[in-house]
């Protein structure tokens, strides 16, 4: 889109982790605004997990899968991971990780990978801090956007579009989008279950596969 046309952005509240790497779909030539009080940055890859193995022992539970391989369950909670899956994992952490470090450093300028690499501990920005560390372009709001975006192209007058779905639960649990696409919620609902390296901001609770699914829908 921004071969055809310019894009600006306006973040509002959290624009964090995820929100950070979409928002650089701008480019170089685009503008970045942050409210004042939204968060952004959080740059880094998460696998959300628990270790319940000692919790399994004591209640006489333990895991037992049929496997193919020696990583086919690596990240069963039931089960401590060993050194190997450490490994193993770490390593797809960190080429996920230098993908985020790259998308940032070829659509800012100013900043190269070196220098995104010591924004890249996973911290929150505040907008005056994210300025500061060339990561937004202004401290605004969406007004603010549109009238740079105006000014810009030479307009005085726009037509913003707002484009919303009627919301429901499956909208709720898919997001709004997807929960209209009955093939999208089908393959979501066979995705649950599937362990994922993600980009979003904390050390978020995965109690279940179905909670899971909503944080990968955000």
């Amino acid at each position: 889109m921004r071969a055809a046309k310019p894009i600006f952005v306006a973040m509002k509240r959290m624009a964090a982790s995820g929100g950070m790497y979409v928002a650089m779909g701008a480019g170089e030539a685009g503008k970045i605004f942050a409210e004042e009080t939204t968060w952004t940055g959080s740059i880094g890859v998460i696998i959300p997990r628990y270790d319940a193995s000692q919790l399994a022992e004591k209640i006489g539970v333990k895991t037992d899968s049929l496997k193919t391989g020696e990583f086919k369950d690596s990240l069963d909670p039931l089960r401590a991971l060993s050194e190997r899956d450490r490994v193993l994992w770490t390593h797809i952490l960190d080429d996920s990780l230098q993908r985020f470090v790259k998308i940032v450093a070829d659509n800012r300028k100013g900043l190269d990978v070196d220098k995104v690499k010591e924004l890249a501990t996973g911290q929150l920005f505040t907008a005056e801090e994210a300025k500061a560390n060339g990561l937004i372009d202004e401290i605004g709001d969406e007004d603010a956007a549109i009238d740079a975006l105006k000014k810009q192209l030479g307009l005085s007058k726009v037509r913003v579009v707002q484009y919303e779905f009627p919301l429901s639960l499956m909208s709720l649990l898919l997001g709004s989008a997807q929960a209209h696409d009955p093939e999208v919620r089908f393959r979501k609902l066979l995705e649950m279950s599937v362990p994922q390296a993600m980009y979003f901001c904390g050390s978020t609770p995965v109690l279940s596969p179905l909670w899971q699914s909503v944080i990968e829908s955000r």
